[in-house]
């Protein structure tokens, strides 16, 4: 049972509603020249002059909007600088979205990719949710007629990008294709994006997961990569075990078709995905559990494993929830002895300053998983 009022669960949901989400609602935003911000330095200065991918565009958009819906303030004032960007700077005009875009809106790469296209569709749910504005979900039918037309792949599944025959392919695009679906299904009930879901629910049971896994890369008929030098194509990412298990639970309350398939998942992760040192969520993990020499652990795969165990909603779980999110805090947004709203993509240690920037992008899974506090509170 998820309980906001625990100290270490308060901790996150203070940090996120009080310290993260309006830096990013102010500092995130470009006032000047529209859309969301790549990245800020790890002093909080906002790096205005990177380009910005569209998946920023929509990753923001999702968590504004989704925030909005929560009642948060200064959500729906957010929510226009990246909406406006993705839905009037991003679109190709052929129902597809373009990949870059330069600190002044031009789409300056406009290669078509299966991953901004699921975080796009998954954005325009629910910003269609927030605004009820047709034009969204028009763009959202082209898009799915796009991904469904100029992104399947001829055996199964969809391509990386647009006519991307070869290896190594990805699961890790077509879940987020999945999350999107889903979001569609619930937010609206579109039977077109349950048909999506349903489709790939059963790539994910007929050709991604094997042997219990989730296997992260694949030839092109989708059978498993063999060889790989650095062997990380031949690893799983306890991360994304997690973030399957929770996306295909989430799947099983919408449409009652259960799968064993979270709780074996969840099992590895939780039997082999952490560090002893740290007890961090690692990168990458050899399928018979040893770590790969020169994993680390980054944001994102906390965040999922948060997300995960609050949405279990037992009370042992939450409470490992509730430590991870403290070790989260501490690790990654404690930086130079003050807790920050931003974050580093490796943890920080007292021997080694931290380094480089904060990107943009690690806000959808830090509100995504502290989101269940903010509902139950």
């Amino acid at each position: 049972m998820i309980l906001p009022s625990h100290p270490l669960a308060a901790r996150g949901v203070s940090w996120l509603t009080e310290t993260c989400l309006p830096y990013w609602m102010h500092d995130g935003v470009d006032k000047q020249r529209g859309g969301a911000i790549e990245a800020v330095a790890l002093d909080g200065t906002p790096l205005t002059e990177m380009n910005r991918r569209v998946r920023i565009q929509a990753r923001q958009t999702y968590v504004f909007a989704h925030a909005s819906l929560l009642g948060l303030a200064g959500a729906d004032e957010a929510l226009a600088y990246p909406l406006d960007w993705l839905a009037t700077k991003a679109p190709r005009g052929d129902g597809g979205f373009g990949h870059l875009l330069s600190p002044d809106g031009e789409l300056i790469d406009r290669h078509a990719d299966l991953y901004d296209h699921a975080f796009v569709l998954f954005a325009l749910a629910w910003a269609f949710k927030v605004t009820g504005d047709t034009k969204l979900k028009a763009l959202a039918d082209a898009g799915l007629e796009f991904v469904n037309t100029k992104l399947r792949h001829p055996v199964a599944g969809f391509l990386e990008q647009e006519q991307s025959l070869g290896s190594p392919r990805r699961a890790n695009p077509h879940m987020h294709l999945f999350e999107a679906a889903m979001a569609w299904m619930k937010l609206h009930q579109h039977e077109r994006f349950a048909a999506l879901a349903s489709e790939l629910s059963d790539l994910f049971h007929d050709s991604l997961w094997q042997n219990g896994l989730l296997r992260e890369h694949f030839e092109d008929d989708l059978s498993l990569i063999k060889t790989d030098p650095s062997d990380v194509l031949l690893c799983v990412e306890p991360g994304h075990l997690y973030e399957w298990a929770t996306l295909l639970n989430q799947y099983e309350a919408l449409t009652g078709q259960a799968s064993s398939a979270p709780a074996l998942l969840s099992a590895f992760s939780d039997e082999y995905g952490y560090s002893s040192d740290t007890g961090l969520l690692l990168d990458f993990v050899y399928t018979n559990g040893e770590p790969h020499p020169e994993t680390s652990s980054r944001l994102w795969p906390q965040a999922e494993a948060i997300r995960y165990l609050l949405e279990c909603e037992s009370d042992t779980r939450c409470h490992e929830a509730y430590e991870l999110i403290d070790r989260t805090l501490t690790q990654y947004m404690t930086i130079e002895g003050k807790l920050r709203p931003y974050w580093t993509d490796h943890p920080v240690s007292d021997s080694t300053p931290p380094t480089g920037k904060s990107p943009a992008s690690s806000l959808y899974h830090m509100f995504g998983c502290l989101q269940p506090l903010l509902n139950a509170r």
